[in-house]
């Protein structure tokens, strides 16, 4: 074996040699398909399983897609594509199972803010019968007082009464008539604090569950509205991995915005003179009209996206909440 022979062959082994590396590299598993499997594994690690099984299942087609993709050696977009797509769903499958908890707790803390607030009505209620069965004994008692200090006193001046006279029963009636009013105005003064509603030490807690909530619906909305826009393998292929994202300069732009609305109660009543504020893409604040209406108006161009409307309308208060989709919206507000 010449020099000559001995070299061609040591470019043979080196050629086969590295394309056997070149093709293993090239099906390692992708940095998506790495992130993929760790967003499934936190949302199957937190009670997604329990909360939101069926958006769970989804991320976890998405990911056996990309596993199987994988492979069969198939192309890297397609690896990418369903990668990305595992990831999303599972992000939301964990988000939609924190925004069930978050509901689940607020369910029960009002269930239990109904028991309290029953519980001292009747603790209230009871206290108040024992008050008044206490004034009618005490009634009757002054009334065989008043009686035996009339026989003592006709008796001293030898006079015997038989039947007592019709000014005497008047006023016998009269008294009976007062006690019962100032019996029944108490029970109405309870009554009227009982419904013009009890503070209680959770209300605190009642309102951030309300706005955890909030979040998290702006946050299913948000993910939802990227896998709107992921788009196909094919149509990724030139732009590479920053198409798999919509871009914020991209979001649709409202012009000549107006937001308008009537403010009432569950009784249908309407409000005058409640505040309302707009948060969201665009903030501001306004005050009902004589008839109940508010109206924003919004001259400079708003992002498409949500909006929250809420109002106060003394101690009541309620809240909408909106997606700009067009420039003319509409919405009333109960408020309790």
């Amino acid at each position: 074996m010449n020099i000559k022979t001995f070299k061609v062959i040591f470019i043979l082994i080196f050629l086969m040699l590295t394309i056997n590396i070149y093709g293993c590299v090239s099906y390692l598993p992708p940095p998506e398909l790495v992130k993929a499997e760790s967003a499934f594994s936190n949302a199957q690690a937190s009670k997604a399983k329990e909360y939101a099984p069926a958006e769970l299942y989804e991320a976890e087609k998405s990911l056996e897609k990309a596993k199987e993709s994988l492979k069969n050696k198939e192309k890297m977009s397609k690896i990418q594509f369903y990668s990305y797509l595992a990831l999303r769903k599972a992000e939301i499958a964990k988000t939609v199972a924190e925004k069930r908890i978050a509901e689940e707790s607020l369910k029960n803390a009002m269930k239990r803010k109904r028991k309290a607030v029953l519980g001292e009505k009747e603790a209230k209620i009871e206290k108040k019968d024992i008050e008044i069965e206490g004034l009618k004994e005490r009634l009757g008692d002054l009334r065989e007082d008043a009686a035996l200090m009339k026989g003592a006193l006709l008796n001293a001046a030898g006079k015997v009464i038989i039947n007592p006279s019709s000014t005497n029963e008047r006023l016998a009636l009269l008294q009976d008539e007062l006690a019962q009013k100032r019996v029944y105005a108490e029970i109405a003064r309870l009554e009227g604090e009982l419904r013009s509603g009890i503070k209680m030490e959770k209300e605190m807690e009642f309102r951030n569950l309300r706005k955890k909530i909030l979040d998290l619906e702006e946050q299913i909305e948000y993910l939802k509205n990227k896998n709107d826009g992921i788009g196909t393998p094919d149509q990724r292929r030139s732009g590479g991995r920053a198409r798999l994202t919509i871009k914020d300069g991209e979001k649709t732009l409202i012009n000549n915005l107006v937001i308008s609305g009537i403010v009432k109660d569950t009784e249908g009543n309407r409000c005058q003179g409640a505040l309302v504020n707009l948060k969201g893409t665009y903030t501001g604040a306004v005050s009902t009209d004589s008839n109940g209406a508010y109206f924003f108006s919004v001259d400079e161009p708003v992002s498409q996206g949500i909006l929250y409307i809420s109002a106060k309308c003394g101690e009541k208060t309620g809240s909408i909440k909106i997606f700009t989709t067009s420039n003319s919206i509409k919405g009333d507000i109960i408020v309790n």
